[in-house]
């Protein structure tokens, strides 16, 4: 870092500060014509962007800073606001923000699908593609487009978006386990897909959320649903019958994050001190070849991962972690509340703000086994990644669909998970006689 263009920088910043527009162009131009380090010329761009006197100049300066840097959070906001993304009202200081209470809640009306023919209730096709009447089976079109584009994780988290609950949405708290559902039809006969709790009627409150950005639509009947397990039952326990005693459809909310850096790494390695030498075109003769030693190596690598996947609700139903990277996140579509006719849809327990500090740990483990699996040949230890440039990009809220079943075998209860988009089935299985010989074999 040069010490004269540190000067000026000192200068430069602090005559910005205090809207001295004049002495603050001089000196902050000055750094940039100076042997200033990268980072001094992007403190330079980013304060001239502060005293620019027009919108072209400001945005001038900031795509400077975002062309060296483009993770630079101040550019990347004031670039926002200056397009319009984010009103400088709505940027809040997350240590001082507490959720304001609501003056006047507006109930969110449920909706009740008739039939425009007969007047009797739709109910949701298993094709993902409308909605049957089941009286006239006259059939209505569901409208989607496609899924709502990715939120910018930075704009959100400037603003109350980012740490609280946004909208006004009608909802139901289960009393045996506390899951959280929304509301959609009006009348509501519902059995609790973790619990088993029944209610004939529900009470409802309005309360804020963040309303899903798309939906997954579920692929396949109820009927469906129970001959994919059953075919699953007869593989893991052949000849074992079975009692179903619950199977229930229910859309379960993901969060989806988009996490890019650039990933600084090092460690030691166990090699020849030939291979290490040679790395510098040096050569030692009979001593690089005196045997192997731990050696320092180091390197760099950018990640980008789409659409990391965090749970949003709680309590999790068994099983679903291992569905959860089976779903095919091309066929998300715009969110549309016809998709739950006759279905359960849960709300998130997870905040945006915690679940992107989740998404951020599951990435610098896939970092991790990237550049030990990919990079880095041989025994390696003290192996250390400077994470300080993982940001999260973007993310989304979306509803996955899930059918539990609870079933029982020789009167003990089993619960397994289906993937309503592609079949897929995690959960416990009854131990055949196979099974039970080699667990006592191997205690």
């Amino acid at each position: 870092m040069s010490e004269s263009a540190r000067r000026l920088l000192v200068r430069g910043t602090a005559a910005a500060k205090a809207k001295d527009i004049d002495q603050a162009r001089y000196y902050l131009e000055w750094v940039l014509t100076t042997d200033s380090s990268e980072d001094q010329k992007l403190e330079a761009w980013y304060w001239l962007s502060e005293i620019a006197e027009t919108s072209e100049a400001k945005r001038d300066y900031l795509e400077n800073v975002l062309s060296s840097n483009p993770m630079d959070r101040r550019a990347r906001r004031a670039l926002a606001i200056l397009n319009g993304q984010l009103s400088p009202d709505e940027i809040i200081n997350p240590d001082q923000y507490t959720q304001s209470q609501i003056d006047a809640p507006v109930d969110a009306q449920g909706q009740r699908f008739e039939c425009p023919t007969c007047g009797g209730e739709m109910t949701y096709t298993p094709d993902g593609r409308g909605l049957v009447c089941e009286y006239c089976r006259n059939r209505e079109q569901i409208k989607s487009g496609k899924s709502s584009s990715e939120n910018d994780f930075l704009i959100s988290m400037a603003t109350a978006k980012g740490h609280s609950k946004a909208y006004n949405l009608r909802s139901f708290e289960c009393e045996g386990c506390g899951a959280i559902y929304m509301l959609v039809p009006e009348n509501l006969t519902m059995s609790c897909p973790h619990c088993g709790a029944n209610y004939a009627t529900v009470h409802s409150e309005t309360r804020e959320m963040i309303p899903p950005h798309g939906i997954i639509p579920a692929a396949g009947s109820e009927e469906l649903a129970k001959e994919t397990f059953l075919a699953w039952l007869e593989k893991k326990a052949p000849k074992v019958q079975a009692h179903i005693e619950c199977l229930q459809g229910v859309y379960l909310p993901v969060w989806t994050f988009d996490v890019t850096g650039d990933l600084p790494w090092n460690a030691m390695q166990y090699k020849s001190k030939d291979s290490y030498d040679s790395s510098f075109g040096l050569s030692f003769g009979s001593r690089a070849s005196s045997g192997r030693e731990w050696l320092p190596i180091d390197g760099n690598k950018f990640v980008l991962f789409d659409d990391v996947l965090i749970p949003a609700s709680a309590p999790l139903p068994k099983g679903f972690a291992d569905i959860l990277e089976h779903y095919n996140l091309k066929n998300v579509v715009q969110f549309n509340p016809k998709y739950l006719a006759n279905w359960l849809a849960e709300t998130y327990h997870i905040k945006l703000s915690d679940a992107a500090l989740d998404a951020r740990a599951k990435a610098l483990k896939m970092a991790n086994e990237i550049i030990k699996k990919g990079i880095i040949d041989g025994p390696t230890k003290d192996f250390r990644i400077n994470s300080s440039q993982l940001l999260i990009e973007s993310y989304k809220l979306i509803l996955v669909p899930v059918w539990i079943v609870d079933y029982s075998v020789e009167d003990k209860k089993y619960t397994v998970t289906l993937n309503g988009q592609t079949g897929y089935v995690s959960g416990d299985s009854p131990q055949t006689k196979v099974g039970k010989l080699i667990d006592w074999l191997l205690e």
